[in-house]
């Protein structure tokens, strides 16, 4: 009686985990917010400065008559229209693809949550036999929906990746799993509770729209971090517990009870229940001299060899800790800038992360090393039949021209452009790139893990376009080619304030299509009108849509355009003769609706 047991001594190692992973998470939160504001303030401070190149006379020719007059277009969306309709083959090829994106990710998601509810039913010696076959499925079956919550959060990330649907189809689960106790009776959702529980609020958590950018990769490092350091305190417990022998409560009434009940007795009802000055004055002396509350069978054995050895045991673990955490950023780097794994998809791998290392540990200590061996193990098939799957899938895809589209906007409108942003995305990715100048109002969403391991290096300057030569290598590299998911890529050009014009001319000729959301224009915002004015400059009209709304000063807006169709060049491609027209969409409260236009428009183009 009052001896700790090897498994209890593993339980509070779990413990411990727990209280690490939500002290993790907490902090991986603070310091990502950090981070990012540190990164916005990088970025906005190295836009306002120049790079020191001279700009170059512009090379246009000689203000020529339009031929025409130029029509500008206001659309308003309403119901089903043409341009609505056009849209239609296009968000259906996007639907498409993303739902073929989604079943692949859940089947390889689904092969961690099998392989171990397969090792615990081995574990537990379950010997299946035609008479319990029944029994044998549902018991399977209850297993596999309690360790399934990245099965149920993976295909969620591709089709709609905002928390609140993150958190319906965590909901959905807990309903499923209800269910399922109250027809076979069980206990699954306080296991899941249990098991799955802190990994799956800390993915919601950081899926918010401030920290998912990089917060699941400063939380994945800080838990490799803490995972090593909780590793390493409880190994070398184990080894200091083996030479010490059992210990005891010193109090007979608490010697006499199991170790975790004397423990949950003394501090959480006796000493938890004290005023505040006494339970500090107690949790003093128990850290200054513990032999006071609790005793070891043979106190001499902790000799000086036996605490190096556990020193040594811990700065191990902790070393394997740091190593992780340093290499994970620089992991996913490497393989996003090769092109092996989109943004999205490294998404997904980190949220397996999370879940395969909570795996491990809960089930090391509920099950033992075998079964807590299935999550790694899963993971690893995971990661297999994920490559394999989008491999066959990128080889039987049909060829496809892809087309780019340009994004312009009023800066300064963080929610409303990266929602703009997100939404858009989620459809024109799987046609082509979206470019765009890189700026402050779009950290949360276009901060990439490389420009984010460049950003802690103290290299963001190199981010930068400094010269029309840095440009073209820029546009080299980012040669429109498709992740293996699928997507094309968010492309953000980082500009120096005597670089961005060059920048916007470049990129304006090179697009498909080019979409400039003028909503909070005024007069004030001189970048914007440069921007009208070297489109209509350079870019046929056709290929161009506006975006407004009430906070656009419209009149101002026509008067702009107006100047500038007065003032093209000869060599423009607007100067030919012809009807030209240039479509601005009113943007209205139903953004579903303001978006399916937009799109119609923009295929249109």
């Amino acid at each position: 009686m009052g001896e700790l047991s090897f498994d209890e001594l593993v339980r509070a190692g779990v413990t411990l985990f727990v209280l690490a992973a939500l002290i993790g998470l907490l902090i991986g939160i603070v310091i990502t917010i950090a981070l990012i504001g540190l990164y916005r303030h990088r970025v906005g401070r190295s836009m306002r400065i120049g790079a020191g190149t001279p700009a170059k006379p512009s090379s246009r020719q000689p203000h020529a008559v339009p031929q025409n007059t130029l029509e500008i277009e206001f659309i308003t969306p309403a119901g089903v229209t043409p341009r609505v309709a056009r849209a239609a083959p296009v968000v259906a090829k996007a639907r498409r693809q993303a739902w073929h994106v989604a079943a692949i990710v859940a089947g390889a998601a689904s092969l961690q949550p099998l392989i171990s509810a397969a090792a615990i039913l081995v574990a537990l010696n379950f010997n299946p036999s035609s008479k319990v076959i029944l029994k044998s499925i549902l018991l399977f079956g209850s297993f596999y929906l309690i360790l399934a919550t990245p099965v149920a959060l993976a295909p969620t990330m591709v089709l709609k990746p905002r928390p609140r649907f993150l958190a319906l189809a965590v909901l959905v689960l807990i309903a499923t799993l209800c269910a399922s106790d109250a027809m076979i009776g069980g206990s699954s959702l306080e296991l899941w509770v249990m098991l799955a529980g802190v990994p799956t609020g800390a993915v919601l958590l950081l899926c918010a729209r401030r920290l998912r950018a990089v917060g699941p990769i400063v939380f994945a490092a800080i838990l490799l971090l803490l995972f090593g350091a909780a590793a390493g305190a409880v190994y070398g417990a184990v080894h200091a517990w083996d030479a010490i022998g059992p210990v005891r409560f010193v109090r007979d009434d608490l010697s006499q009870l199991r170790m975790s009940d004397a423990f949950s007795r003394y501090f959480f009802d006796e000493v938890g229940r004290l005023p505040l000055p006494e339970m500090m004055a107690a949790i003093n002396e128990f850290v200054r001299n513990p032999t006071s509350v609790v005793r070891a069978a043979h106190p001499e054995a902790l000799t000086t060899a036996v605490k190096l050895r556990c020193a040594g045991i811990f700065l191990a673990a902790m070393s394997f800790g740091v190593a992780a955490a340093v290499a994970l950023p620089r992991w996913i780097a490497r393989s996003y800038q090769a092109r092996r794994a989109s943004d999205q998809m490294l998404s997904i791998d980190i949220l397996m992360v999370i879940f395969t290392i909570a795996g491990f540990v809960t089930q090391l200590a509920a099950f033992g090393w075998v079964v807590a061996a299935a999550a790694p193990a899963g993971f690893a098939g995971y990661k297999l039949f994920l490559r394999w799957c989008l491999r066959r899938r990128r080889r039987s895809a049909p060829a496809a021209e892809p087309r780019t589209l340009l994004l312009l906007r009023v800066f300064g409108f963080d929610k409303r452009t990266q929602r703009l942003l997100d939404d858009l995305g989620q459809r024109w990715r799987y046609l082509g790139p979206i470019r765009l100048i890189g700026g402050a109002d779009l950290a949360y969403a276009t901060l990439e893990p490389h420009e984010f391991l460049a950003f802690l290096s103290g290299r963001l300057t190199r981010a930068f376009i400094k010269d029309s030569g840095d440009l073209d290598r820029r546009l080299v590299e980012s040669t429109a080619l498709p992740d293996p998911d699928g997507l094309y890529r968010v492309e953000d050009f980082f500009c120096h304030d005597d670089t961005w014009r060059m920048t916007v001319s470049r990129l304006a000729g090179d697009a498909d299509a080019v979409l400039m959301d003028l909503r909070g224009f005024t007069p004030a915002n001189r970048g914007c009108i440069f921007e009208i004015e070297e489109l209509i400059a350079s870019v046929a009209v056709i290929r161009v849509v506006l975006i407004v709304d009430d906070s656009t000063d419209v009149p101002f807006l026509e008067q702009t355009i107006e100047t500038a169709w007065r003032a093209i060049p000869s060599d423009s491609a607007n100067a030919v003769e012809g009807p030209h027209r240039l479509r601005i969409l009113k943007a209205s409260s139903r953004h579903r609706r303001t978006l399916d236009t937009l799109l119609g428009l923009l295929c249109e183009s």
